[in-house]
């Protein structure tokens, strides 16, 4: 069973929550400092709410799916308990903030960390996600990453240089795809 944590429940964070959900044998645990919010998106997924701590502690992959300026404060919440346990995976989908930041955040704790920029369609299993990673991520638990979030649309992987550019491209386009639909 392959757990999975998301630290924050706003729009996007939810949408990749519910496709997470779709993929088998796995569990769903949410926290938002919202804990009405968190608690019931979890009980909507028949998921659980843990506090961010427990999530570190007992979550195979940990999205950290919190705004860009919220990330240091995010990180500091959990850094000290990934320090002592191995065998998970960060996921974060803060727009510019790069892996070498957020490894910066974690000081001495060497954590696989997985950057992602998916878009909205993600909601309705037609997004567009694009990928990167740092060189603590294993090959395995990048295939297990896009089999749980094949369920929010494409993943793609991408030099995290061009991930920026992308996203805007990506984040973009199905908006000017209504336009011109209208």
């Amino acid at each position: 069973m392959t757990k999975i944590g998301f630290i924050g429940a706003g729009n996007m964070g939810t949408a990749l929550a519910k496709a997470a959900r779709l993929a088998p044998d796995t569990e769903l645990f949410i926290y938002d400092k919202d804990e009405e919010k968190a608690k019931a998106l979890a009980l909507s997924l028949s998921g659980s709410f843990l506090s961010s701590c427990d999530i570190a502690r007992t979550c195979d992959y940990i999205f950290l799916a919190v705004k860009p300026n919220i990330i240091p404060t995010a990180v500091k919440e959990i850094r000290d308990t990934l320090g002592k346990r191995e065998g998970y995976t960060v996921v974060s989908m803060a727009a510019g903030v790069s892996i070498e930041s957020i490894e910066a955040a974690f000081g001495s704790v060497k954590a696989p960390i997985i950057r992602i920029m998916p878009n909205t369609p993600a909601a309705i299993g037609k997004g567009m996600m694009l990928r990167c990673n740092n060189a603590l991520v294993s090959d395995t638990a990048l295939r297990d990453f896009d089999k749980i979030m094949s369920a929010s649309g494409r993943v793609d992987e991408i030099p995290e240089k061009l991930i920026d550019a992308a996203s805007a491209v990506s984040g973009c386009g199905p908006a000017f795809v209504y336009m011109f639909i209208d």
